[in-house]
């Protein structure tokens, strides 16, 4: 008999309840879950799925004040998978071998851990399956966000926290031309809303914008929920979060250059990376009209 367990943390200790030591974005850690979802939906059993530990904690949110503590606890409901102390006797008896290992032990663990080279490629095809599945397990005042009426708007992620730390994060200069790009052209003040784990003053050029206001339903989870509800992303460069949220959604977004996978397969017209000084296309500006109904 096989199970199969998102295994959350390559450092640090796994308690069953918590894991403590180097803490991933929610976005890396939803890849491995689903990696393992879909695995165990298409190979095996369901039932055989063994919860993942949500929980986590490290120092290092709180060394550098970051705004997301990245705690996750109760964002989700374990009720579906293997839980308790039959986790517990399963991943302390069971030998544990990676999913892509092969091995004949008649009673083994499948483990997938966060793979930053395969990311959404294992899953690429599967977004309903994923979608349905994340939306069951998600804790019900998580989920607010998916009944907020973004009509007639536009959303940016804009991440800074870790990413402005170690000279990651997208210039605030191309969130503004590029929201004064799309107003111009579709002759239309259109509102914005921003997520993002910014301090205000960082965006002052932005939010002294008409029409402009930051907007968060609480979590983590609640925000990617709430972003893939949005009709059009303006995102930041090498995020996970908005990958997500863009994923689930299926909305046109334009990422900044240097962005490192595209997901739409079946519509890659939505999605848009622009280079330096390049205009957005008329193309796109088309796919903007048509997910704001203009």
């Amino acid at each position: 008999m096989e199970y199969y367990w998102p295994k959350l943390s390559e450092k640090g200790i796994d308690t069953g309840l918590i894991r403590i030591g180097y803490a991933h974005g929610l976005g890396n850690l939803l890849n491995a879950w689903a990696r393992c979802y879909v695995y165990a939906h298409k190979n095996g059993n369901v039932k055989n799925m063994i919860a993942p530990t949500w929980p986590q904690f490290s120092f290092n949110q709180w060394r550098h004040n970051d705004k997301d503590k990245r705690l996750y606890a109760n964002l989700f409901t374990n009720k579906y998978y293997i839980n308790g102390l039959r986790k517990q006797y399963i991943l302390n008896t069971y030998p544990k071998f990676e999913a892509s290992e092969t091995d004949t032990t008649k009673k083994q663990v499948k483990t997938f851990e966060i793979d930053g080279k395969s990311g959404f490629n294992a899953f690429l095809n599967d977004h309903q399956l994923i979608y349905d599945e994340l939306i069951k397990i998600t804790n019900p005042k998580h989920k607010k966000g998916l009944d907020f009426d973004f009509s007639n708007s536009i959303c940016m992620h804009i991440r800074f926290g870790d990413f402005k730390r170690y000279s990651r994060s997208t210039e605030l200069s191309f969130f503004v031309n590029t929201l004064t790009e799309i107003r111009q052209k579709l002759n239309s003040n259109l509102k914005c809303y921003i997520f993002s784990d910014a301090e205000d003053e960082e965006l002052r050029d932005l939010l002294k914008m008409e029409n402009v206001q930051r907007i968060s339903f609480g979590s983590s989870i609640a925000d990617i929920l709430g972003l893939s509800n949005s009709k059009v992303i303006i995102a930041s460069k090498g995020s996970t979060f908005n990958k997500w949220a863009s994923f689930l959604g299926r909305m046109p977004i334009i990422f900044p250059e240097s962005n490192f996978l595209n997901l739409y397969y079946d519509t890659p017209e939505r999605e848009l990376t622009l280079q330096k000084d390049e205009d957005i296309p008329e193309y796109f500006i088309n796919e903007i009209r048509e997910a704001l109904n203009f």
